[in-house]
């Protein structure tokens, strides 16, 4: 997937990308492709909010600590105590 985003950037037959990123491979590839074409506009989805504004880049995402909360308040609210937070980027 890495070098796929490389490849798409490179080819010229695009003019921007919007991408998630959901490992340090990606993030790599995308920080390269960030150094390589300054002017090429990358749009991230789900990247933490903060890893987001140290890479430098446009984020289509909420505040993670914002949303925790609204959720966290959301499940008291209905009197769960102990939800189960499923990690897709392991699978």
């Amino acid at each position: 997937m890495a070098s796929q985003i490389i490849r798409t950037a490179n080819s010229g037959n695009f003019d921007g990308m919007f991408v998630s990123i959901p490992n340090a491979e990606i993030a790599g590839a995308v920080m390269q492709v960030q150094r390589d074409h300054p002017e090429f506009p990358i749009v991230v989805i789900n990247v933490g909010l903060q890893s987001a504004r140290q890479l430098g880049l446009l984020a289509v995402m909420q505040d993670e600590m914002v949303a925790g909360e609204l959720i966290g308040n959301a499940l008291l609210d209905k009197g769960k105590s102990s939800p189960y937070n499923l990690l897709t980027e392991l699978f």
